[in-house]
């Protein structure tokens, strides 16, 4: 019961906007373009405006509407679009959990010559967080920003690139200070992965400090191409760093001792002393 209603109200809203479409189409055979300058200098909500690639879909018939109509039906569309991006991100990250969980068994040599089996994902954590993960979770601000950007002839909007620097300096700074605030009193958090931390928060700096040297100092509000394939190569060297960094090859290996025993430990500063 509970699928038909999900499609008797499908139904009932694709109905709605059709019934909507054919009124505005009706309405627009009337309809005179105006003569306008070029270029076009107006914002793209204004008649003779430009900015976007394909909205408004009705061109300048669509921007002679009245705005407190576009601005119901803009909202509405809106928040319609929200809910439909939300279920795709839903189901990109169970996918992505569920890539990442994936595991293979291998076998395992022991000391005395046996062999056992043992499962180890198939994915590398640190490298699933950095692409994956971060991809699913950006997709959307990226996109903004790229639509923006190409439908501005290549001219940065006020939406993308603030989204996607404000997104990164939330996540740096308001993420780590609630995660340290929500600890109770008494409550220890340690990082498992200390080296692999360092290298992501170094990076993250670094981001920062780049835009400011490429778009201030060497070329000011101006990227150019060198500068744009930088920028993307600093990703995989990101990638590369956090991966060497995991498996230990960015630190100076420490024996650890036990009483009876001594085995060394890449990149854990963990000294016992036999009782």
């Amino acid at each position: 019961r509970e699928w038909r209603k999900a499609l008797f109200l499908g139904a009932m809203v694709l109905i709605l906007w059709a019934l909507l479409f054919v009124i505005l189409g009706v309405a627009a055979r009337g309809f005179e373009d105006p003569v306008c300058p070029v270029p076009r200098i107006a914002r793209s909500c204004k008649p003779c405006g430009e900015g976007l690639i394909f909205l408004p879909w009705g061109g300048e018939f669509e921007r002679s509407w009245p705005n407190g109509f576009r601005v119901v039906l803009y909202f509405v569309a809106m928040i319609w679009l929200f809910q439909g991006i939300g279920v795709i991100c839903d189901k990109f990250m169970e996918g992505i959990e569920e890539v990442t969980s994936t595991k293979r068994v291998v076998w395992v040599d022991l000391h005395n010559g046996a062999r056992r089996k043992k499962k180890v994902k198939v994915w590398n954590g640190t490298i699933a967080n950095l692409t994956l993960m971060a991809l699913g979770s950006s997709a959307p601000e990226i996109l903004l920003s790229i639509i923006e950007t190409v439908g501005g002839n290549y001219y940065a909007g006020e939406l993308g690139p603030s989204t996607i620097v404000g997104s990164a300096a939330f996540n740096l700074m308001i993420i780590t200070a609630v995660c340290l605030v929500a600890l109770g009193d008494g409550e220890i958090r340690r990082i498992h992965y200390l080296d692999v931390f360092v290298v992501t928060a170094s990076f993250s700096l670094f981001a920062y400090v780049w835009m400011v040297f490429i778009l201030q100092w060497n070329t000011p509000d101006l990227i150019e191409r060198w500068e744009a394939l930088v920028t993307f190569l600093l990703f995989p060297a990101l990638l590369i760093a956090s991966y060497a960094a995991e498996r230990g090859w960015l630190s100076r290996p420490r024996t650890c001792c036990t009483p009876g025993s001594s085995r060394v430990v890449p990149g854990i500063a963990q000294h016992v002393q036999p009782g």
